[in-house]
């Protein structure tokens, strides 16, 4: 299951078993890409719902440091991961 791209959901606060927790216990941080989003807008509506982008700092950060990650480890969930990820080359296997 672990060998396959997933979505992890943090909305809830939950750290679930695919989290960057367990990739990083399992030596696997860099196979995970973070990201994130404003929520839904709806251009007819005054009133938004749209959530502020510094969930991963705010949230995200303090949790994970509170779970033992440093420095190195967000360089390379921000930093590293996304440029290898986002690489052009020539891909093997199929998904």
């Amino acid at each position: 299951m672990l060998d396959k791209p997933r979505w992890i959901g943090l909305g809830t606060g939950k750290i679930c078993r695919e989290s960057p927790v367990c990739k990083k216990n399992n030596e696997m941080l860099d196979q995970i890409l973070i990201s994130h989003d404003a929520g839904w807008y709806d251009p007819q509506k005054e009133e938004q719902p749209i959530q502020p982008y510094t969930n991963i700092f705010e949230k995200l950060y303090p949790k994970l440091i509170s779970k033992g990650f440093i420095e190195e480890d967000f360089h390379q969930l921000l930093s590293n991961n996304p440029s290898h990820a986002f690489s052009i080359r020539i891909r093997k296997g199929s998904f």
